[in-house]
């Protein structure tokens, strides 16, 4: 989560003439690994979810999921950078999708 909203605020903060326009998707859960023809695959319903994720979000912004807002260090992250961020959250078919709005 740090990692993703000090990317966001970096990009954010270009100059708009050269600016990336991004998604930043966050997820974790359980997979199932499996090496196919000499190269490492994930799979399941944590990997399929993720890959859903980004066509979730609108440009520029970070989503994640319950997965990611109840670790209690994410709480306590997101807690510390209130005056700076917004957190909103809406209902999915797959549960919650929490989106971090970082400044104006």
């Amino acid at each position: 989560m740090r990692a993703a909203s000090k990317v966001a605020q970096t990009l954010r903060e270009t100059s708009l003439d050269a600016r990336v326009r991004y998604r930043i998707a966050l997820h974790r859960g359980q997979v199932l690994a499996a090496t196919l023809s000499h190269h490492l695959d994930y799979f399941g319903e944590t990997v399929a979810l993720a890959l859903r994720l980004p066509d979730r979000l609108s440009l520029d912004s970070v989503g994640f999921t319950d997965a990611i807002r109840n670790d209690t260090d994410v709480t306590a992250y997101l807690a510390s950078i209130t005056k700076d961020a917004v957190v909103t959250s809406t209902t999915e078919s797959f549960g919650t999708l929490h989106r971090l709005q970082i400044g104006g």
